[in-house]
């Protein structure tokens, strides 16, 4: 029962946050995502989770671990391939940002858009900003 319990509150915390590097191939079927390391005993796996949740994993439950690319490091190699001074891959790189929920990916790409066009309106509301009296300003200031 207490394993029933335990398995429950994993799964509830690994659908909670965004996925990050490996994929961990248990004896029961299910499959655990986020980076792993050794864990803190001889015999473990360490696994953080996308929202940085730790869990420690006995070797002997595991079948395999499979290696990925963490959504972000994939964000950012992309974002390297982006050429200086093109818009339209910067908003390509947005929402790849927002579907993979890095937030603060999301934000980099909107300032980088804005650098070449101030007034693009997406990078604009993905910053915060509102049109007020026919002005960009942020919804936080207009709030006050």
């Amino acid at each position: 029962m207490c394993s029933r319990v335990w398995w429950g509150g994993l799964v509830l915390l690994l659908a909670s946050g965004p996925l990050a590097a490996d994929i961990v191939h248990l004896k029961t079927g299910r499959k655990i995502e986020g980076t792993t390391a050794p864990g803190p005993k001889e015999g473990t796996v360490e696994v953080r989770t996308g929202d940085g949740s730790v869990v420690v994993i006995p070797e002997a439950e595991i079948v395999r671990i499979e290696k990925k690319q963490s959504p972000a490091d994939e964000f950012a190699e992309r974002l390297r391939g982006v050429r200086a001074g093109e818009i339209e891959p910067l908003e390509e790189m947005l929402a790849l940002a927002r579907e993979k929920r890095l937030p603060q990916k999301a934000k980099e790409v909107a300032r980088k858009i804005l650098d070449l066009d101030p007034n693009h309106e997406i990078a604009r509301r993905e910053l915060g900003f509102v049109v007020y009296e026919n002005q960009w300003i942020l919804e936080s200031e207009l709030k006050k």
